[in-house]
């Protein structure tokens, strides 16, 4: 079986499986064969049905999935083979430094203006917290000066990060994994900018669907709000801001790993991981030190939308993730001239042979 029959056969066969799973998967399903007590409520029903309906979504999508896979996996895999094949030259001076990994900041004026709103932002925010300042509220509604930011910095760093990807095309261009690192970063962003927006329901204001409105917190058609099953760590409510919590934690403490370890330089270098800059590092500190819903409602009891420090913690992390794709656009000249002094270092390894060999020459005559 060659390898395009065995790719609509294994497409047919997951598609059908996905099928017959929401077939299968009824609440009655669900309330003899899970339930403990035999009975589950409106919003574990509402959930299942859900469940049910993205089944068959992702059923229907798996074929043109599949072949927009087909059609990039050529390119994909040879630059992988790039970047596995990648070698540093023998010389230790070869191997980058960690601030020559971090993507270089395209500009400078605005550069340094943003370090220092950094630390009045976190100034700002805490003194929010803490003496209970209520903001405007042409700041914390959902059409506010606020989210409307946070979309357009997502949005700024979605068309930097496609561009990079677009650019890096085709022959005589630098190839490597930089590129599909773009291209997933870009798609992140810009679907973090549709969740803000509730995928255009506060523009154009459409009625969310009675299924989702009944599984989500706040009742818009937004996946980063919906209900899920089970508690959360620290009694928090919202399992996307626990996860926002986190990536900023990564973001600002995992790139310091690479400042005491060559090893883990040289793993980033050859398969092209990007790294933060400085800039978005420090905005991404700013976001995870900030305090969880649960403890500022215990201390002040003011569970008031624009007091969250989610949303603060959001607006850090668009700062950074803008900042961050935005120094991309001239970290891949890092490659080439770590390529070209590679080639250099070889071309000069085998000049050195072939003057050895051309001075045993004459001894071997004589």
């Amino acid at each position: 079986m060659n390898t395009r029959r065995l790719t609509i056969f294994s497409v047919s066969t997951i598609s059908l499986s996905l099928v017959a799973l929401a077939w299968w998967l009824t609440p009655e399903v669900v309330e003899q064969r899970f339930a403990a007590d035999g009975t589950i409520n409106d919003t574990t029903r509402a959930q299942i049905v859900l469940f049910r309906i993205v089944l068959c979504a992702l059923a229907a999508m798996l074929p043109a999935f599949v072949l927009i896979l087909w059609r990039l996996w050529g390119p994909f895999v040879r630059d992988l083979r790039v970047s596995a094949a990648r070698h540093l030259p023998k010389a230790r001076e070869g191997l980058p430094s960690t601030q020559a990994l971090m993507g270089r900041l395209p500009w400078g004026h605005l550069g340094i203006l943003l370090w220092l709103v950094l630390p009045a932002w976190y100034a700002l925010v805490e003194l929010t917290f803490h003496r209970q300042w209520q903001w405007p509220r042409c700041f914390g509604t959902e059409l506010g000066i606020m989210e409307n930011t946070i979309v357009a910095l997502y949005l700024i760093a979605t068309v930097s990060a496609l561009t990079l990807f677009w650019r890096r095309r085709g022959a005589g261009r630098p190839i490597g994994l930089h590129r599909w690192w773009m291209l997933a970063l870009g798609l992140f962003c810009l679907l973090v900018a549709l969740e803000e927006t509730n995928w255009g329901q506060v523009y154009f204001n459409f009625e969310t669907p009675e299924l989702i409105k009944r599984i989500n917190y706040q009742g818009d058609f937004s996946l980063h709000n919906l209900r899920l099953p089970g508690p959360l760590p620290g009694k928090q409510t919202y399992w996307a801001n626990v996860l926002s919590q986190w990536l900023a934690v990564v973001l600002a403490a995992g790139p310091s790993v690479l400042w005491i370890s060559a090893r883990l330089r040289r793993f980033v270098w050859r398969w092209e991981i990007p790294v933060p800059p400085l800039l978005a590092q420090a905005y991404c500190a700013v976001g995870a030190l900030m305090p969880s819903e649960t403890m500022m409602f215990t201390k002040t009891g003011l569970p008031d939308s624009m007091m969250l420090p989610s949303e603060k913690r959001e607006f850090s992390i668009a700062i950074a993730f803008a900042v961050w794709l935005l120094a991309e656009r001239k970290r891949h000249r890092l490659y080439s001239d770590i390529n070209l002094l590679a080639q250099a270092a070889e071309q000069h390894e085998q000049d050195a042979e072939h003057l050895e060999t051309a001075a045993q020459a004459p001894r071997q005559a004589g």
